[in-house]
C-alpha cells in the first residue's frame, strides 16, 4: 500500500498500471521522481494495489510522482512490449 507519509519506506511493485478509469490501462516500468502534490496531467501512485493515476487538476495531497519508462506485457513473464516473441519448437 502506498502511504502518504514523507520519509516512510514503501514496498512498491516493479510494474504498475498507468491510466485513469476511462482510458485504456497499460502496464509500464516507472521511475519515482518526487513526493509532493501532483500538478495537472502528472502521474502519481495511489491505491492498495498501487496504480499510476493522472491528475485531472492540481491536487493538494502529496503522493509519489512517477514517470513512465518501458511498456510491458505479460507473456510467461513481464517483457517489454516491443520485444519479439521467441520461437518455440514443438
Amino acid at each position: 500500500m502506498v502511504v502518504r507519509l514523507k520519509g516512510r519506506k514503501w514496498t512498491l511493485p516493479d510494474i504498475v498500471l498507468f491510466g485513469n478509469y476511462e482510458f485504456l490501462n497499460k502496464h509500464y516500468t516507472y521511475e519515482v521522481v518526487d513526493f509532493r502534490p501532483p500538478l495537472k496531467d502528472e502521474f502519481y501512485l495511489s491505491g492498495a494495489i498501487p496504480q499510476a493515476y493522472q491528475a485531472r487538476n492540481n491536487l493538494s495531497t502529496p503522493f509519489l510522482i512517477v514517470v513512465q519508462k518501458t511498456r510491458m506485457i505479460l507473456r510467461q513473464a513481464w517483457v517489454p512490449f516491443d520485444k519479439p516473441l521467441e520461437k518455440v519448437d514443438a
